[in-house]
């Protein structure tokens, strides 16, 4: 008795793409690295803008002492709040919570949601924290003397690793696929590779002053 074999599938020669990181696959989004390409500007709402934040749908800022909850990526506001305590170096949206640095007393706030309600702070593993982004369930925070990058326990005070970058980031991203840092000192933007201290690309920040935040839409 004899068996039919199964048809074999061509292989299908897929398109490159210019500027696409990595194999393209059908359902698959491709992966662009960043570039210093303006695609649109707005007024902050506040004259002394710093951090950058996104919650999957609306952008947040802050200066020194608010936050600001815009309507999806526009420079118009939903709402504000001030910080009761601390100040504020960087933030990011962790779980749906607001999760922000600060050089006061060098202490990381987990705030409720994005209010100014507060679920717990920790220490800092280091004496100057400034950028602070969140990806696959884990804090990663950076030290602006030293340029030493902290991947955290989960959101804790516990360190999983660290390693040093080449030029200390003051603001910090993470783009799903890459870790993105501003550095204050040179105004460049570096994209590593993956969460390593290993430089992919980089760029010089077409804007230059304080208001140095990042964070990916």
């Amino acid at each position: 008795m004899h068996h039919q074999l199964p048809k074999m599938r061509p292989r299908v020669q897929l398109p490159t793409i210019s500027g696409v990181v990595g194999a393209v696959r059908p359902g698959v989004k491709p992966y662009y690295i960043p570039t210093s390409e303006i695609i649109d500007s707005f007024a902050s709402p506040s004259t002394g803008p710093m951090a950058l934040a996104f919650d999957g749908v609306n952008l947040i800022s802050s200066d020194a002492l608010n936050i600001y909850s815009h309507i999806g990526v526009t420079g118009s506001t939903s709402g504000s709040f001030s910080l009761a305590q601390g100040g504020i170096q960087d933030m990011c949206i962790a779980n749906g919570d607001l999760v922000r640095t600060s050089d006061t007393g060098d202490i990381i706030y987990v705030h409720d949601g994005i209010t100014s309600a507060l679920l717990t702070s920790f220490p800092s593993p280091s004496v100057s924290p400034r950028g602070v982004a969140f990806h696959d369930g884990n804090l990663i925070t950076t030290d602006q003397n030293t340029g030493r990058v902290y991947i955290h326990d989960g959101i804790s005070q516990f360190i999983l690793d660290s390693f040093v970058v080449n030029e200390a980031i003051t603001y910090l991203a993470h783009d799903g696929t890459n870790l993105i840092g501003t550095a204050a000192a040179s105004d460049i933007v570096y994209i590593y590779d993956g969460i390593s201290p290993n430089v992919k690309a980089s760029f010089q920040r077409r804007a230059t002053g304080t208001g140095q935040g990042i964070t990916f839409a």
